[in-house]
This record gives structure tokens, sequence and C-alpha cells, in this order.
């Protein structure tokens, strides 16, 4: 999965995963946001994350994804939205030299 890179410089785009219908119908299903989704899914998949976030509501937010589970189908589903090098949002020129 892609990541929102530079949220408050760059603008969504509409082929984000957070903009993606299908992690938005489980979001309503779960009364989640789509970002949760996205993290439970990597966490059922065995992945640490670190979501990043000085914002205390999205904090909180990141930490509400113990209290639900995404059936295997839904995993599967949600996997088949990987667009591979094609989806990155982050050109590896970009991030070459950063220091």
């Amino acid at each position: 999965m892609s990541h929102p890179y530079r949220i408050g410089h760059n603008k969504l785009s509409d082929t984000s995963p957070i903009n993606d219908p299908l992690i938005n119908q489980l979001a309503e299903k779960y009364g989640k946001n789509p970002a949760q989704i996205m993290l439970r899914l990597q966490l059922q998949r065995g992945i640490v994350v670190i979501p990043k976030s000085t914002n205390k509501q999205r904090m909180k937010s990141n930490m509400e994804v113990f209290d639900f589970q995404l059936s295997s189908d839904e995993m599967e589903a949600l996997l088949q939205l990987d667009k591979g090098e094609a989806g990155r949002t982050i050109p590896a020129e970009e991030i070459k030299n950063h220091k």
C-alpha cells in the first residue's frame, strides 16, 4: 500500500488507497475511518506499523484498531489493491539523499 506523503503539501490523489471504495465500505461496516482499516490490515499481516502524528485525535484514532478484525476474504480483497511500484507516492529519487 502506498502512503499519503506530505499530506500538508500535496493533495491526496484520487488513486490513494484512502479514497478506495473498498476501504471506505469496510470503514463504514466496522465504524472506523479508512486509515484505521489500512492500519488493521498491516497489523493482521504481522507488520509493525508506526503511524506518525502530533495530532492527539489522530493518535487516539490510531490506537483504536484492536477492537475488530478483518475477515480473510476482506484481507485478500484489500491486498489486491496493491499497485506495486505504480502505487508509490514517494519517488525514490526524491528521498535518495534525504538527511
